[in-house]
């Protein structure tokens, strides 16, 4: 078969599974190439019937799985020659996890769509396969969802706000002629991550809004950048505050504030994961989000651990 029949082919079977499965956001046919050209990429073919496909990243020492598709049998065989070729290449483990290059979007609610799957479906038929075949348990990622329009600052949220303005602290949006610390700010937390995030966007032209908390001017706390998604999502990239200024309920009241300018920006919904563990749900559960789907992230270890 020539290239153009094999991508044909393996993109009628994404399509047909990934719609039965009904969690993932459909990819279009050239979404799905470009997404092949930039991954590993190994087919099973019967003549000219695709049975299956893995897509996987590798990421120094360690493997990322972004697809796994076709019946089990297939998907043993598939798996069994992904982790051969990793073996040749050094690499040490193989994950299910939302630390994938690749982010494939999905379904928490009929109409609503999160950017990131986080791993297999807790439980699942995907999660026990995985386990079946030497995966192991990592963590519990639990995704929260809120309908902005149900949202409301409560008044005891509004009276910290208040005796924290008395302290000198102010949640507002960051304007670099007002507010310094920034740079500083993103050393200091160490989250490569949102130091990324922030800085990327503050290099921008025009640069999206960001809500930072301020001690006497100083960035002290940040959230954002906001803005309200095509599909009405409010983006969400996280929360820090300097460990020195915690204990003040300034996470909690800037997660309120939040929330508060994607409504009156106009976003229908907010979404987000984070583990079951992190002290941090507590201000989502408080914000009154909810659990929509919990996921475990799985991994496997090729070599130089046990995967018992």
């Amino acid at each position: 078969m020539d290239a153009k029949l094999i991508n044909r082919k393996i993109y009628e079977l994404y399509k047909q599974i990934t719609l039965d499965n009904k969690l993932l956001v459909l990819l279009s046919e050239k979404e799905f190439y470009d997404l092949q050209i930039k991954s590993e990429v190994i087919y099973m073919f019967d003549g000219e019937e695709a049975l299956g496909f893995v897509f996987f990243n590798i990421v120094e020492d360690k493997s990322y799985i972004t697809f796994l598709y076709g019946k089990d049998d297939i998907k043993v065989k598939l798996l069994q020659n992904t982790e051969k070729i990793l073996k040749e290449k050094n690499i040490t483990s193989l994950w299910v996890s939302f630390f994938n290059p690749t982010a494939l979007s999905w379904y928490p609610k009929p109409g609503i769509i999160h950017p990131t799957i986080q791993g297999v479906v807790l439980d699942s038929e995907e999660h026990q396969f995985y386990q079946k075949h030497g995966f192991i348990n990592h963590t519990i990622e639990d995704t929260y969802y809120q309908k902005l329009s149900e949202f409301e600052v409560p008044n005891n949220i509004k009276k910290t706000i208040y005796e924290n303005q008395t302290k000198g602290y102010n949640i507002e949006y960051y304007d670099e002629y007002k507010h310094h610390g920034l740079i500083d700010f993103c050393e200091e937390i160490h989250a490569p991550h949102w130091k990324k995030v922030i800085l990327s966007n503050h290099a921008l032209k025009n640069p999206l809004p960001l809500l930072v908390v301020t001690h006497f001017d100083k960035v002290v706390g940040f959230t954002g950048p906001l803005e309200n998604q095509k599909n009405g999502r409010g983006y969400f990239a996280g929360i820090g505050v300097l460990q020195s200024y915690q204990g003040k309920k300034l996470g909690k009241t800037l997660f309120y504030r939040l929330c508060e300018e994607l409504k009156l920006m106009g976003a229908q919904y907010m979404t987000l994961f984070t583990g079951r563990n992190n002290p941090a749900k507590h201000i989502y559960v408080s914000a009154g989000f909810v659990v929509v789907k919990s996921f475990m992230i799985i991994k496997k270890f090729l070599k130089g651990e046990s995967n018992v």
